[in-house]
């Protein structure tokens, strides 16, 4: 296990957690997470006033800090707009360009947008972006044990590419 074992997390052949900012917080700072350097870090923020200074990243194998709001349209009674096509292209990009690799994602409640993140890495690498292959083969992510994750679909959509 590369995070303390006391973080009941999501793994999979390609993801060694998905958390909440707190988790990453306490683990990172405590320098629980080993293998580091074999680790490609997906932080999403609420704001940009909130990224994360790029000391506090080192050690990752490469890191991307995204801002967005746990919403799925711009239709669902609140005024912060969901992941954009864009960020999704971008996150699409970033997780193809460090497939070889092992993916540690966290939003702020490690609940729903780090779960979209995590569902498109399994369709993406597992099933080579085909949704109706990944539905039928199943995922971890939604059937983690602790019903922990509720995927946002828009941000899994978004980064599929559709």
């Amino acid at each position: 296990m590369i995070l303390d074992k006391t973080i009941d997390t999501f793994t999979s052949n390609y993801i060694v957690g998905v958390i909440s900012k707190y988790e990453f917080d306490c683990v990172n700072h405590q320098n629980l997470i080993q293998d580091k350097e074999d680790i490609v870090l997906i932080s999403i923020h609420d704001k940009i006033d909130r990224i994360y200074p790029e000391e506090k990243l080192k050690g990752f194998f490469d890191y991307k800090q995204i801002c967005f709001w746990d919403t799925e349209s711009y239709y669902d009674g609140t005024n912060y707009p969901p992941i954009t096509f864009e960020q999704g292209k971008e996150l699409k990009d970033f997780i193809l360009k460090n497939k070889d690799k092992k993916f540690l994602i966290h939003c702020t409640a490690g609940i729903s947008r780090s779960a979209g993140v995590a569902y498109a890495i399994e369709c993406l690498l597992e099933y080579d972006g085909i949704k109706r292959f990944h539905y039928t083969g199943g995922t971890g992510i939604i059937n983690h044990k602790t019903d922990r994750y509720s995927p946002n679909l828009t941000v899994y959509d978004r980064i599929i590419g559709e």
